[in-house]
């Protein structure tokens, strides 16, 4: 997903703390925390970052050894103007097959 594509998603929400995570497009690895204020979408970067056999996130100062623990301090705490309240909703995706498909399931028909 793009930032203007994040932006989009988190700008047609309502509430302030709404936020969702998405791959970083300018540092392989990393990820961005989309958060909606009042006017804008704020966007911060998590550096992923591989320590031995151990890998944790750091987002600012904070260092955590994953990224629902960092999203749970975040529900506590202030990034900058608004802590997270809720994940944006996510967008059905609806994809066209190229060829028959005989499904195993009774949602795959």
């Amino acid at each position: 997903m793009t930032r203007q594509d994040a932006t989009e998603v988190l700008m047609s929400e309502r509430d302030r703390g709404v936020f969702l995570v998405r791959d970083s497009n300018s540092i392989a690895g990393d990820f961005v925390l989309c958060v909606r204020e009042d006017t804008k979408v704020r966007n911060y970067i998590i550096n992923k970052i591989q320590q031995q056999d151990q890998t944790f996130y750091r987002i600012g100062d904070q260092l955590f050894e994953n990224l629902p623990k960092l999203l749970t301090f975040y529900t506590l705490h202030y990034l900058d103007t608004t802590p997270l309240r809720r994940p944006a909703p996510k967008k059905p995706e609806k994809v066209i097959s190229r060829y028959d498909f005989e499904g195993s399931e009774s949602g795959n028909a």
